[in-house]
């Protein structure tokens, strides 16, 4: 946050600022989730979502925790359903 605030104040456009934010705080959140995900308790989660409203409050994204763990799951179980099981040519 102290790094996009600083800058921010620099003049950098809030188009690079939100890149910048998405590379470094998203992504690294993103990362593990579909690992992490079933261990996640409400009190994490309502930090994750208090680092996400700050980020709103200053107009980077508008993300919520449960948002970010419901693709994470779609994404994992598409990507699951087009991967072939190797005992898919023997099946009857």
């Amino acid at each position: 946050m102290y790094l996009l605030k600083c800058l921010e104040a620099k003049g950098l456009p809030i188009s690079k600022l939100r890149n910048i934010m998405l590379d470094s705080i998203i992504s690294r959140i993103m990362y593990a989730i579909p690992a992490w995900s079933g261990f996640l308790t409400a009190k994490f989660k309502t930090r994750i979502d208090g680092l996400l409203r700050r980020l709103y409050r200053y107009n980077y994204t508008l993300l919520y925790i449960e948002q970010m763990l419901r693709e994470a799951d779609e994404v994992l179980f598409h990507e699951v359903l087009k991967t072939e099981h190797s005992l898919s040519p023997y099946e009857t």
